[in-house]
């Protein structure tokens, strides 16, 4: 997996298992899996595929998919992006209604993900008499670096889907989760702020390899790289302009792929999932009754409780001045994601979906305002008690 292009249009089916190491990311979630920790098992049934919806062979010479492969028609419906900690697990749980797809994550190059969506997953992941059209996959890797220039390149209509999270809240979330893990020791949470500069061996925008830090919270800055907006002066204002990678440092991949965006806390919303079957030109509806949290593994009453201690309240007084270091890029993301964005006209979203982005411009623990272009101070009613 990865680079094993030789199992494409050949008689070895090859079945993608992802590895549950723990520094890969999170029981239920493997928010973070690389192709390194993926593990082949071989299969010599190439008859897997679902009636009405061949492998298409056709599109592949010396094992690779030709360029706009599918031009005349969708080869691959949907990739689940991004972001982790934002329902990526649970969202891929439900479309494993419709699709035959892993719940884990697959990290693949696109020639293989093909092979893997049509001969391998319709045997693992339907069974007789399933009605599941759709083709599709989970990599919320996909989105940082170059992954999804392959995609454009090759299947242009593969919608790309994915979700974002208040930056407060979704850092607590993935240190939360982290929590569950005793193999590496937790840092203290303002340490979580080292940047990728200096040459710093760097993973998703973190240093060190590490899976999370306040630099991964920047999603509007990931997003601009798709090339869906101008970027212009006033909107690379709105990307980090102080960071070292932000402003206007930012450069387009150009993805031609189609978005569909949502907010984590949409994940439950009936009219998300109407709007994603529209978006995936699905006629029916996507059964939404799947809720998969991160809880780490079974583990004794004693264990529980030192991984409780191991979390935090982002929310406590001690990590105010931590928050306003996360507010900036809240703020900026409010603006950008429903000024520039969403009206680029390759991006889908919700008619809420900006209600709910808008309100990223407040603290969500209520102790810092905002005094204007993203700077926040403490409530001076709180300082004075």
């Amino acid at each position: 997996a990865g680079g094993n292009d030789d199992v494409i249009a050949s008689s070895v089916a090859v079945a993608v298992v992802v590895s549950t190491d723990n520094n890969s990311a999170s029981a239920g979630g493997n928010d973070d899996v690389t192709a390194a920790s993926v593990a082949v098992a071989v299969s010599t049934d190439n008859n897997n595929t679902l009636p009405g919806r061949p492998y298409p062979a056709h599109l592949f010479i010396d094992k690779k998919l030709i360029l706009d492969a599918d031009a005349h028609g969708k080869v691959f419906d949907f990739v689940i992006a991004g972001f982790p900690k934002c329902g990526t697990t649970t969202m891929v749980a439900n479309l494993g209604h419709v699709a035959p797809v892993p719940g884990a994550d697959v990290c693949t190059p696109v020639h293989n993900s093909v092979y893997y969506a049509y001969v391998n997953w319709p045997v693992k992941f339907a069974t007789a008499g399933e009605s599941k059209p759709l083709r599709g996959m989970k990599c919320p890797m996909f989105i940082d670096g170059d992954w999804l220039l392959e995609w454009s390149a090759h299947l242009p209509r593969t919608g790309v889907i994915v979700g974002i999270r208040h930056p407060v809240l979704w850092f607590q979330s993935f240190y939360n989760m982290q929590a569950n893990f005793f193999s590496k020791p937790l840092l203290p949470v303002y340490r979580y702020n080292a940047t990728c500069s200096d040459g710093k061996t760097c993973r998703s925008g973190c240093p060190n390899n590490w899976l999370f830090c306040t630099h991964r919270a920047r999603f509007h800055v990931t997003l601009a790289r798709l090339g869906k907006t101008p970027m212009g002066d006033a909107e690379r204002s709105l990307l980090a302009p102080n960071d070292f990678d932000g402003g206007l440092s930012v450069q387009s991949l150009n993805i031609r792929n189609p978005v569909f965006l949502y907010e984590s806390s949409q994940i439950d919303d009936d009219v998300l999932w109407e709007d994603l079957a529209d978006f995936l030109s699905y006629a029916g509806e996507i059964p939404h009754n799947k809720f998969i949290d991160s809880r780490g593994p079974q583990r004794s009453e004693e264990m529980k409780e030192k991984v409780e201690a191991r979390k935090i309240d982002i929310c406590e007084p001690t990590y105010d001045n931590f928050r306003k270091e996360l507010m900036p890029y809240a703020w900026q993301m409010s603006r950008w994601i429903c000024d520039y964005f969403v009206p680029s006209g390759d991006v889908r979203v919700t008619e809420r979906f900006c209600s709910i982005v808008r309100g990223y411009e407040n603290d969500p623990c209520g102790r810092l305002v905002h005094m204007g272009n993203g700077t926040y101070i403490l409530n001076k009613t709180l300082t004075d008690r």
